[in-house]
């Protein structure tokens, strides 16, 4: 949390103190992304050393044949998360028109300017590859690897999914972020490891960066 207000904070004042900050807008948000997730990588670096602990430990094994049911699981869900988030905007009254799935719910009106293909290569990684590899390392290793020790795999993928959705401080997408935290839950219990919920979140990731991006082209 603190890199999270330090991080985003230091962007934030950046772009209030440019003369045109909607021309850097995008660029500033996807570096501060970009810096975030390396932060946290050496953050959990650090704290799994100091335990004695390698990526295994936290569901990094190697990939097996179970990882071809992604081919039914990932559709199935991404329906179930178009499925909540549509009633959401139904008991809302909100307009999807004028609000994207990203995870920081920002609106398609935003005062970005046009993003050059740099930009939208540059966001694509960052977003859609960055981010869920250390939420997942975070969400679906460190943290359900803790929960799961003390209160088994019912506590471990609801509060871990609980957690998930309230750190990303987006009150609009609760439902839909809490979702994906119990699907990612239930896929890192089926898989037997990170694999399958890293490659779910990845794909949702890209998927809604490059949706936004032609948005906003």
């Amino acid at each position: 949390m603190a890199t999270t207000i330090v991080v985003f904070g230091s962007a934030l004042v950046w772009l209030l103190l440019v003369s045109e900050p909607r021309d850097w807008f995008v660029p500033v948000i996807v570096a501060a992304i970009c810096l975030h997730a390396l932060i946290i990588f050496t953050l959990i670096a650090v704290v799994l050393r100091r335990e004695g602990l390698g990526l295994s430990d936290i569901g990094f094994h190697r990939p097996t044949l179970r990882l071809l049911h992604l081919t039914w699981q990932i559709p199935v869900i991404l329906i179930l998360l178009i499925s909540v988030q549509g009633i959401m905007f139904v008991l809302t009254g909100i307009d999807p028109a004028s609000y994207t799935d990203s995870p920081a719910g920002t609106s398609s009106t935003s005062p970005v300017t046009d993003m050059t293909p740099l930009t939208i290569a540059a966001a694509v990684v960052t977003v859609g590859v960055l981010v869920p590899l250390w939420e997942e390392m975070l969400f679906r290793g460190v943290i359900f690897g803790f929960l799961l020790g003390r209160g088994g795999v019912f506590t471990a993928v609801v509060a871990s999914a609980l957690i998930f959705a309230l750190t990303h401080v987006a009150p609009m997408l609760f439902a839909y972020l809490f979702t994906l935290g119990i699907a990612l839950g239930l896929l890192r219990v089926f898989h037997r490891n990170l694999w399958g919920p890293l490659l779910l979140h990845a794909g949702i990731n890209t998927l809604v960066t490059a949706v936004s991006a032609a948005a906003l082209a």
